[in-house]
């Protein structure tokens, strides 16, 4: 048995290797382009009240959502 996400990256970290990889990784991953996903979490932070909290940033949470 072996396990399908084997990333040593995890949290935050994972989420920034999605921002700085190929444009097809974040869009394959997520279902959005960076674009977009930039623009989710600034629209969610300046309308939604989206904040970092003590252990998840705002890019984390938005990305668990999607």
């Amino acid at each position: 048995k072996q396990a399908m996400y084997d990333s040593s990256r995890t949290g935050e970290l994972y989420i920034q290797e999605l921002l700085h990889a190929h444009p097809d990784r974040i869009r394959d991953t997520l279902g959005v382009s960076k674009h977009v996903f930039r623009a989710l979490v600034r629209e969610l932070t300046d309308y939604g009240g989206l904040e970092d909290t003590k252990h998840v940033s705002r890019e984390e949470q938005v990305a668990i959502f999607l």
